[in-house]
């Protein structure tokens, strides 16, 4: 974040000055907490989104565009979301192909609910036609987009604090 330097003078008019400039500043907090809230869910769902469409539609999975059209953004409740009935089974894997495949899954997430194990399972798809599978391997497009956040949520606040506060000090 750039260091913003001041002069003022050692007098009645330089500190009436520099405690107009501390109020402004306080009076800019929370809209800088809101513009930060809202550039990193900007952020979060540009790269979720990112990811949904680079890392679907190889192997056995056909992207229907549900995944990418289920992902949201909250503003009010500061989260980005996904609201698709199989976002969980495309992030964290299937069955045995999707054990191990993603670094950090939620405490208790089973991979092989039905006990499938190596021999899979088959499954009637869409298009009336029957398919065979050992499970999905994770595509993780939520957690790479957590961790391009983590590597730049410095410069995402550095930039929300010179749009809001840049000009009130």
């Amino acid at each position: 974040m750039s260091v913003i330097k001041r002069h003022f003078q050692v007098n009645l008019k330089g500190m009436k000055l520099m405690q107009k400039k501390i109020d402004n500043l306080q009076n800019a907090m929370p809209q800088l907490g809101q513009r930060f809230i809202e550039m990193s869910l900007d952020y979060l769902y540009e790269r979720a989104a990112f990811y949904i469409e680079s890392s679907t539609g190889n192997g056995g999975y056909e992207p229907t565009g549900e995944l990418l059209a289920g992902l949201k953004k909250d503003y009010e409740l500061g989260k980005v979301f996904n609201d698709c009935v199989h976002a969980a089974w495309v992030e964290y894997g299937t069955g045995m192909i999707g054990t191990g495949t993603h670094p950090n899954p939620p405490t208790g997430y089973q991979y092989d609910v039905n006990a499938h194990g190596e021999q899979g399972w088959t499954y009637l798809g869409d298009d009336g036609k029957f398919y065979h599978t050992q499970g999905l391997t994770a595509h993780r497009f939520m957690y790479n987009a957590i961790t391009d956040y983590r590597m730049n949520y410095k410069k995402i606040f550095s930039q929300a604090f010179n749009e809001v506060v840049g000009g009130a000090i």
